[in-house]
Order: structure tokens, then sequence, then C-alpha cells
């Protein structure tokens, strides 16, 4: 692919002054995220320890140190400014919650696969994938429709439904805990009763052998 660009994508350059690469913040960014990346993953395996602890300090101590360089450089890798802006803010605050709820429902839906319907690992990534389909055959036209500059009254009620559904898969929490509970334990009953099948039948043919 990169070489096909190279050949049907046309070379384009900024025009007007050129901005340098703040190498200070990306010094200092891209540590912070891969340690705020590993600190869960940490806490899994060593809990709250201090080696845990140490991880997270140092992500805020990176981070304050990138503000900081973001506050000063003359071409930020983030420009602060851009949190003033009221609409981006809360452009990122919904999407936030949106890949938030999705995150979440596909993750309990592949536990209910697993756990409580058996699936394959395989089967339930399959079983998930019409989703994806859906929502892109429902809404793909519905899109293309909406305006350029969006209005409130065009995005609102797509929040709203948003939030339905993700109240409606919070309501079910309680429930789909006890399914996946209910899963386990009988699939563990199952196996124990195979195993006394198997064990009661091995003694019998010994009994019948003597």
């Amino acid at each position: 692919m990169f070489l096909v660009s190279l050949r049907f994508i046309p070379e384009s350059r900024t025009e007007g002054e050129r901005k340098t690469l703040d190498v200070p913040g990306i010094v200092t960014v891209t540590p912070a995220l891969l340690l705020l990346a590993y600190g869960p993953a940490l806490a899994q395996t060593q809990g709250f320890s201090l080696s845990t602890i140490g991880v997270f300090l140092l992500v805020v101590v990176l981070l304050l140190a990138f503000l900081g360089i973001e506050a000063r450089s003359s071409a930020p890798l983030v420009p602060l400014r851009l949190f003033r802006l009221r609409n981006l803010n809360g452009a990122n605050l919904a999407s936030f919650l949106i890949g938030a709820s999705h995150a979440s429902m596909f993750y309990f839906l592949s536990l209910y696969f697993q756990q409580v319907l058996f699936y394959h690992a395989l089967t339930a990534s399959l079983a998930i994938l019409p989703i994806a389909g859906l929502l892109s055959v429902l809404f793909a036209a519905r899109v293309g429709q909406l305006p350029a500059h969006p209005t409130p009254s065009s995005l609102v009620p797509g929040f709203q439904a948003a939030f339905l559904g993700a109240a409606f898969f919070a309501a079910l929490g309680a429930v789909l805990t006890l399914l996946i509970i209910r899963g386990k334990r009988d699939k563990s009953a199952a196996h124990l009763e195979t195993q006394q099948d198997v064990s009661t039948g091995a003694h019998e043919m010994r009994v019948g052998h003597h």
C-alpha cells in the first residue's frame, strides 16, 4: 500500500511558515500513554503494590510535564487552546461516552455467548459481528442525509437513543451476572457429572472383571 500511495497520491506541502516537530512533547506523552496502558495490566498480577503505584505516579508526572511543555511550545503537539472550545469539548465527551458504552456492551456480550451459551471464541465473534453490519446498513443512508453543519436538533435525538439503550443494558446488569454465574455452575456440574459417570463405569468394569 505504501508503494502504491507513492505512485498515485501526489505530494503536498504546507504553505507558509514551516513548523518544527515538538520533540519534547513526543518524548513525554509517548511513555506516559504506554505506562498508562501498562499500569492496569501490572495491577492484575501484583495488585496495588509499590511498583504499580510508582507506575501511575510516573504517568502523572509525565503528563504534567507534557502540559507544561505544550503551554510553552511554539508548535505544540496538542495546542491547549483547543480545550477552550465548548463544541469540541462536548464532542470529545460524547465520543468518549459512546465508545465506553460500546466497549462494555461487546465485553458483556462475549461473556454471555461464551460462558452462558458455551459458544467457541470464534463463534462468539461471528455472533457479535452482525451488530456492526446491521448498524452500518440501517444508518449509512441516514448519515448521508445529515446536513453539513449538524444542529442540536439533529444530534440530540441520537444521543438520547444511545442513552436509553445504554440504560437498558445497565438495567440488565444483575440479570446478566446471574446468567453468567448460572452458566458457569451448570457447566461445572455437567463436567463433574461426566467425570462421575466415567468413574462409575470404570469401577463396574473392574468389578465385573473380578
